[in-house]
């Protein structure tokens, strides 16, 4: 049997000064993402590449609208651990405003209530006044996520990176209009350099997101490199 449906609020959403600042292709995959959340636990797995196709963009796209919706506090990106009580390195989408939802469904059709008073109601226990944790500063939270991040960083030596490398220049090629053999020679010198460097940048920090130094920093003057429609030369 499938997964039920679930009850959806127009009225949170339009009032939601957050959702107030996003374009119409961010609110759309933020709905997107919603129901991803609802119909999984609140525990999607981030998969930027397939993302990239059912939505029919790119994988830069998915990843600044995800960015702008985590800044925002829309989403979070979290880590659970798996059986074997290692830090499980895949990345899962978390929705707060969804949280409430789900919990009523966790606790059944009452909401986790009884429907009748079977018993009376035991008084409550008197518990010690607690400060409450503060929230997370923006800074905070931005400190953690790179955190986080830079421990659950590509391998970038492996080959499967190097495929994935490799399948994001041949895409940006086809965006860009470029000749992919001078953009893959230009990336192979980059790829030696920052390997050269123990995958540190210029400052001697260590470099989160290859793709996107390569990017910037190597491919940064498109003028330099012309159309030229010729296949990937393994």
């Amino acid at each position: 049997m499938g997964k039920l449906g679930y009850t959806w609020y127009p009225k949170d959403w339009g009032n939601s000064d957050a959702v107030f600042e996003l374009t119409l292709s961010e609110r759309g995959f933020y709905r997107e993402l919603i129901d991803m959340v609802m119909l999984n636990d609140n525990r999607t797995k981030w998969n930027v590449n397939l993302w990239a196709r059912k939505f029919n963009a790119t994988t830069d796209e998915i990843c600044d609208i995800s960015d702008k919706l985590c800044d925002l506090g829309l989403i979070e990106f979290r880590f659970f651990e798996n059986q074997d009580k290692e830090l499980d390195a895949r990345e899962w989408v978390f929705i707060p405003s969804c949280e409430a939802r789900l919990n009523l469904v966790r606790g059944g059709k009452n909401g986790g209530k009884k429907s009748k008073k079977d018993k009376p109601t035991p008084k409550p226990i008197v518990k010690p006044n607690v400060k409450p944790t503060p929230k997370p500063t923006p800074n905070q939270k931005k400190e953690k996520r790179k955190e986080i991040k830079e421990k659950n960083a590509h391998n970038f030596d492996s080959e499967d990176y190097k495929h994935e490398l490799w399948d994001y220049l041949l895409e940006y090629c086809e965006k860009n209009n470029l000749d992919v053999k001078k953009v893959k020679n230009e990336a192979l010198k980059a790829y030696e350099y920052y390997k050269e460097l123990g995958w540190k940048n210029s400052n001697n920090k260590k470099i989160i997101n290859l793709k996107s130094t390569i990017r910037n920093n190597w491919l940064s003057d498109l003028s330099k490199f012309s159309k030229d429609a010729k296949a990937w030369d393994w």
